[in-house]
């Protein structure tokens, strides 16, 4: 069984815990909640309650059924003057896709960037750059020797920033790249927004000749397929694709430091 991945962009202060209520209460029919991780933790009436009475900001994170999870919660660029800070609204190892009615209520929220699905499994080896995701180590300066280093099966680096060791992703075809008040995932499917089509320009969007398809929808939001099967981002033909759509776009250029 596929898990997926989902990741959502969007200014600060532009979700309220009410659009989240009656989001999970009318629309939601992917992700079943079973716990509410803060004041309660078994998912009931009073659940809704207590979300909508949230505001623009606050975290909220659900325990799916089985055991995926829905998350909402702020992000940030502390790197960048001046600073960038946003929400991210994400699924974590939900086994099917979205329907249609949650995608659209998703993306014709306020101030919508960009989106992305992903194969869950291949996002983390791709993107996730903490040790202590893959194996339980302390990575401070002096608590690992050369001999840790090496054993450890990815490359790792001392990042002076954060004074922590990080593997180094930066080869991987399909990692996260941190922009200007966003980020791209070279990912199986890509939604731009408003922000997303005036950083790449939207009719070069829309002319990206390796896509699957590429189509406008009516609320603005241009989506496209990049690769043919969301349990294959990791064949050489994919990962050309990923390389391929980074180029096109100068990713590279426009990519700001995440530590």
């Amino acid at each position: 069984m596929i898990n997926r991945y989902y990741e959502f962009l969007y200014d600060e202060d532009c979700i309220t815990g009410l659009m989240v209520a009656d989001f999970l209460r009318t629309i939601n029919s992917s992700f079943i909640p079973h716990e509410l991780i803060g004041e309660e933790y078994v998912f009931n009436d009073r659940s809704y309650l207590e979300i909508a009475s949230l505001p623009a900001n606050k975290r909220i994170h659900i325990i799916g059924a089985d055991d995926s999870q829905f998350n909402i919660g702020s992000w940030g660029q502390m790197r960048l003057i001046p600073r960038r800070f946003g929400l991210m609204w994400r699924y974590i190892h939900l086994p099917k896709e979205l329907n249609i009615k949650e995608i659209e209520f998703i993306i014709t929220l306020p101030t919508f960037k960009i989106g992305f699905i992903e194969n869950q499994e291949y996002h983390k080896y791709q993107s996730e750059d903490d040790p202590q995701l893959f194996k339980h180590i302390n990575t401070g300066k002096y608590d690992l020797t050369e001999k840790d280093i090496k054993n450890f099966g990815m490359p790792l680096y001392f990042n002076e920033n954060i004074q922590l060791y990080r593997i180094d992703i930066s080869n991987n075809p399909g990692r996260e790249r941190f922009l200007p008040g966003m980020k791209f995932i070279p990912a199986y499917k890509i939604w731009y927004g408003k922000e997303a089509q005036e950083l790449f320009g939207k009719q070069k969007i829309l002319e990206y000749p390796s896509a699957i398809y590429t189509k406008e929808l009516e609320n603005d939001v241009i989506e496209m397929q990049l690769m043919d099967d969301i349990t294959k981002c990791n064949l050489p033909y994919n990962q050309e694709k990923q390389r391929d759509i980074v180029n096109y776009f100068g990713i590279e250029k426009l990519e700001v430091p995440k530590y």
